[in-house]
């Protein structure tokens, strides 16, 4: 069983070659960079914050009113931060390390999920410039919360852009509806698909990019597109 995620089907579709390299047999290293370890810095300050009401650090005190508004929001329903989801195959929730039957085949993590009643708020906080076309995140964090809260039947999800200086267009935000998991889901099995394939037939083909020459971590030696 592979368990899949959105990070993982954008690493393989990137270059399937550098996944196999970094993720799969691990013999090359991909040590987080700067603004990784900024991202995960924020993540945990704003999971601490929510969870435990946590000043947030000088640096992200800014931020306070974002989060201030969605417990507002919460009131009469309840709030919760960087929370883990698995399925099955059948789409049935099971234990993010699960074994044996009850291994995951898909993962998903919301930052911070307001519920209320019927409907949901999704938020994921994202550090870096601010890209148009990265909804596919979304749409994959809402079909599995649909899964694992039956009552849900609308979901808007956004991804909150902490370093965006126009508040109009801080958040990037879809509504999804139950009625539309099937066709979601429908969506991404191909993708899907090919990941289970390249693991089966252990055929891992190269992509080169603009990323190759000062982005990626695979040696000269391991494949002629590096630091071209």
């Amino acid at each position: 069983m592979i368990a899949w995620s959105h990070s993982v089907l954008e690493s393989v579709e990137t270059c399937a070659w550098r996944h196999y390299l970094t993720k799969v047999t691990k013999e090359v290293s991909d040590p987080p960079g700067e603004a990784m370890h900024r991202g995960r810095k924020v993540h945990k300050s704003f999971e601490d914050r929510i969870k435990h009401h946590t000043p947030l650090p000088r640096e992200m005190a800014k931020h306070e009113p974002i989060v201030a508004r969605l417990e507002a929001l919460a009131i009469g329903g309840k709030i919760e931060a960087e929370t883990q989801m698995a399925l099955d195959q059948n789409y049935r929730q099971v234990a993010w390390f699960g074994k044996g039957p009850n291994a995951p085949w898909v993962r998903a993590i919301t930052d911070v999920s307001v519920f209320k009643k019927t409907k949901a708020f999704v938020g994921d906080w994202k550090t870096g410039k601010r890209k148009v076309d990265a909804t596919t995140q979304l749409k994959l964090s809402a079909v599995v919360m649909f899964a694992v809260h039956p009552w849900l039947e609308e979901i808007r999800n956004s991804f909150i852009w902490l370093d965006e200086p126009n508040p109009k267009l801080r958040l990037t935000t879809e509504t999804y509806h139950r009625d539309e998991s099937a066709a979601i889901w429908r969506d991404f099995l191909p993708r899907v698909a090919r990941l289970e394939a390249a693991h089966a037939n252990n055929q891992w083909p190269k992509r080169p990019s603009g990323l190759c020459k000062r982005h990626c971590p695979v040696p000269r030696a391991k494949c002629e597109h590096s630091g071209v």
